[in-house]
């Protein structure tokens, strides 16, 4: 299994002219792993929310992540 590191090298590397199925990546999936891990849940806490002007808390974020992970799945082509 790859670490979180990795997930996000994994996405950070692609080359951004092409398509995420020319890399062959589950973008959905891999957004859900980052939520299902709480991968990003201390940097979110720490330094995120301190600098947004309204107070979102973690759980609220997420869901919103989770959301667009959704409708990628849902998307044509999918």
């Amino acid at each position: 299994m790859e670490s979180t590191a990795d997930l996000g090298l994994s996405i950070a590397n692609l080359d951004r002219t092409r398509s995420r199925r020319e890399f062959n990546v589950d973008v959905a999936a891999v957004l859900q792993e980052i939520l299902r891990r709480e991968a990003y849940r201390d940097d979110y806490e720490c330094v995120t929310a301190p600098l947004l002007y309204e107070e979102m808390n973690y759980e609220r974020a997420a869901s919103a992540v989770g959301e667009i992970a959704e409708a990628l799945r849902k998307a044509p082509g999918q």
